[in-house]
């Protein structure tokens, strides 16, 4: 009947009140705060489904009983207010006072033809070979440095939580530094603070300062700052001013084995280049290739082909190679 749905609803509020810790006095209640809402001797009977229903005082109204209990959730409301105006006052002092990192690198001077194509260029003024950011990063190496270096890159807000553990577990296990669990983000602050000391606590600020980026650029303009100014080994930086020196073309025109050996160089470019220790940088090379075959980037035979292209033997001057016919330029 009406009268018996409206007393198991209102059992239920009641009991919803008690285990949110409220209560009040009234009919039907104990009269304790927080106690339990206890049928009246009228009601047992009927609830019970002995008998009868039998008249009973009318009890308070259900909106009555609603609003109690929604004023059990106003101090909770109130304190999730607070925590999301101390977030957004956090967020706004973060966005103002945590700097933009950026790059005042001396840059070479590049000559292009009328189609941008490169026909020579000049060293910069610090001795280094560096053409600055190019309009997009090639797909095979955005493919190829991700899966060395950052294979959550396109997931992570500029820190990766795996990664910093995985890399504090190794170094505990190891007893030494073995490996920093950077992000390519952070590697981008890293090379913009030139210099710094490897200390945890500059880890702690790169951490903040990839954070910052990621929240200004997109994921491809943090790759394309990466790839113009990561080392490639002796006073090459950059990926354009490496492909023209070890390959003599553009990077877009690079084989998956060209770039693969390029993508792995900024990882120890003092130690494994062209010019240094062929058979470790064969061996990263030939891994890095696996490594995209297993992912799916490449296929088997791709990379079994990829594996089989030797290792440029030297570095060439920045121009393009001159066509049958035509004098030099640059």
């Amino acid at each position: 009947s009406d009268m018996r749905l409206r007393l198991l609803r209102r059992r239920r509020l009641s009991d919803l009140g008690h285990w949110l810790g409220v209560g009040r006095a009234g009919p039907g209640s104990s009269g304790l705060r927080g106690g339990r809402t206890c049928p009246s001797p009228a009601t047992t009977n009927d609830e019970a489904g002995l008998g009868a229903p039998r008249a009973t005082p009318r009890s308070p109204s259900e909106g009555e009983d609603a609003a109690h209990i929604a004023g059990a959730f106003r101090p909770a409301r109130r304190l999730s207010v607070r925590v999301a105006a101390a977030g957004g006052v956090l967020l706004l002092a973060f966005w103002a006072f945590v700097p933009v990192v950026s790059f005042d690198d001396p840059l070479s001077t590049v000559v292009l033809d009328r189609d941008g194509e490169l026909l020579g260029a000049s060293i910069a003024a610090d001795g280094q070979w560096r053409f600055g950011v190019a309009v997009s990063v090639p797909e095979k190496f955005a493919a190829a440095i991700t899966c060395f270096e950052d294979r959550r890159f396109d997931w992570h807000p500029g820190v990766d939580p795996l990664a910093l553990a995985r890399a504090a577990s190794s170094n505990l296990r190891q007893g030494r530094v073995v490996s920093g669990g950077s992000t390519l983000t952070m590697q981008v602050v890293r090379l913009s603070r030139k210099g710094r000391p490897r200390t945890v606590l500059e880890k702690a600020i790169e951490a903040v300062l990839a954070i910052r980026l990621t929240l200004s650029l997109s994921k491809e303009q943090v790759l394309g700052l990466y790839a113009a100014y990561a080392p490639f080994g002796g006073n090459t930086v950059g990926l354009d001013a490496a492909a023209w020196r070890y390959f003599g073309r553009d990077a877009r025109q690079l084989s998956w084995a060209e770039t693969a050996a390029l993508a792995v160089l900024p990882n120890a470019p003092a130690l494994v280049h062209p010019g240094r220790n062929r058979d470790r940088l064969l061996a990263k090379r030939d891994r890095l290739l696996e490594a995209l075959r297993e992912r799916g980037v490449i296929d088997a035979m791709t990379a079994d082909l990829a594996r089989r292209e030797p290792l440029p033997w030297v570095s060439r001057p920045c121009r393009r190679p001159t066509r049958p016919g035509r004098a030099p330029q640059g």
